[in-house]
Parts: structure tokens; C-alpha cells; sequence
């Protein structure tokens, strides 16, 4: 990805997180390149993993592929946050569903649009 793209997916994802993930986000990003050498390309590859892992933990907590509690689990094993795109907690709303759906449509690879269909089913049932 292009740093601008990464720039912008970062902006869409502060639009669509519950603003507790926000905080979340930024010191999870402040401690981890505070401890490398700060450079632009390192933040911006390193914000980018963030956000396809927030992205990848919450289509996988919403169709039940994994419980919250075991993501929660397995990514303290290995001491790393379990980011998610929303509050599991009080759940999805249909604007973070949307954004979930353009984030994999963007991919542009056959499995991600599977997961589309998915995010669709589960965006149809909370209306």
C-alpha cells in the first residue's frame, strides 16, 4: 500500500472505531515505534498491520470463526492487543459493518469477497 492509502484507510478507520478504540490504537502505535527508531515508512507499515488486524479479529469474532474470549486468549500469548474494529461489548453497527465490507471489497481477491457476503448476512439481520 501506498502511503497515502494508508493514510486514508487509517482516517476511515478513526471514522468508523468506537472512539475507546482510538486510544487503544494510538498508544498501541506510540509504544511500538517508540521502541524502534521512528521513521515515516515504519509507522505507516506498522499502522497497517494494526488495521488489517483489527479488520481480520472482528470478521472473525462476528462470524463466530473465534469467541472473543479466546481471540482475547491467544493474542495475550502473544502479547499483543486484541484489536477489533468495534465494541464487542455493545456490539456492531451497520456503519462499521459497511466499512468492513469496503475494506475487504478493496482486497480485490475472491476470498475476501466471500467474506463480504458474509458481513451482508449478518448486516441484513440487524435491520
Amino acid at each position: 500500500m501506498q502511503n497515502t492509502e494508508v493514510k486514508n484507510l487509517g482516517e476511515k478507520i478513526l471514522k468508523i472505531c468506537p472512539r475507546e478504540s482510538h486510544q487503544k490504537l494510538v498508544y498501541y502505535l506510540y509504544k511500538e515505534v517508540s521502541m524502534e527508531e521512528y521513521d515515516d515508512d515504519l509507522f505507516d507499515e506498522m499502522l497497517e498491520g494494526i488495521i488489517e488486524k483489527a479488520f481480520e479479529n472482528s470478521y472473525m469474532v462476528l462470524t463466530n470463526k473465534i469467541s472473543f474470549t479466546n481471540l482475547v486468549k491467544n493474542e495475550s500469548e502473544n502479547d499483543s492487543p486484541a484489536l477489533m474494529i468495534y465494541d464487542p461489548v455493545s456490539g456492531i453497527g451497520k456503519d462499521q459493518l459497511e466499512g468492513m465490507i469496503d475494506y475487504f471489497l478493496g482486497m480485490d481477491e475472491p476470498e475476501y469477497y466471500l467474506r463480504c457476503g458474509e458481513l451482508k448476512k449478518i448486516m441484513d439481520e440487524l435491520t
